[in-house]
């Protein structure tokens, strides 16, 4: 049989577990390899403003920017972040500002703007309302290494990736930003 996809739903806070996790209030930045990657902190008082901000300074780079819904405890997510130095997602991902939101501390704002967020990790174009235009998630590979994320994400942000395991369908109907066309 097929192996399973690896995208996974999002994961539920684990209650009465003592553990307490650190969680990044401030936005940061960081370079993996040539990648910039941007993780949005709690303390945005604003998602969209936030996306506008970083698609801003992706534009003014020569970059496009891509949004990747993740989750701290989603394994899958994790086996993206282990495999971001590989050389072949370097290559995937040259010239892209990676910017990573986690969909448990923005889930009412991810949904606000149409971002799906229900199988993570997801990566997604934005257009100019900062509504997804594509997008792709965990499925469409198998396990969670370089070797099998690149040859998706590559052609995924190149606009060439066609043959899809689940393909793409915009959110449909009126939206809190007005009609979906």
């Amino acid at each position: 049989p097929p192996p399973l996809p690896t995208a996974t739903a999002v994961p539920s806070p684990t209650p009465g577990t003592g553990t307490t996790e650190t969680l990044e209030v401030r936005t940061t930045e960081t370079r993996v390899g040539a990648v910039t990657v941007v993780d949005i902190g709690l303390s945005e008082t604003s998602l969209d403003a936030a996306l506008r901000k970083q698609r801003s300074i992706a534009e003014r780079e020569g970059h496009k920017l891509v949004l990747q819904t993740t989750s701290s405890r989603c394994r899958p997510c994790q086996g993206v972040a282990a495999a971001l130095s590989d050389p072949k997602m370097q290559t995937a991902l040259t010239g892209v500002r990676l910017v990573r939101v986690d969909v448990r501390d923005f889930n009412e704002e991810l949904t606000d703007l149409g971002i799906p967020h229900e199988s993570i990790p997801g990566f997604f174009f934005l257009g100019t309302d900062m509504s997804p235009r594509d997008g792709i998630h965990g499925g469409e590979w198998d396990d969670d290494v370089a070797d099998n994320i690149a040859p998706v994400v590559g052609p995924f942000v190149r606009g060439t990736y066609t043959r899809r395991r689940h393909p793409y369908l915009a959110p449909r109907g009126p939206s809190p930003r007005g009609t979906a066309l």
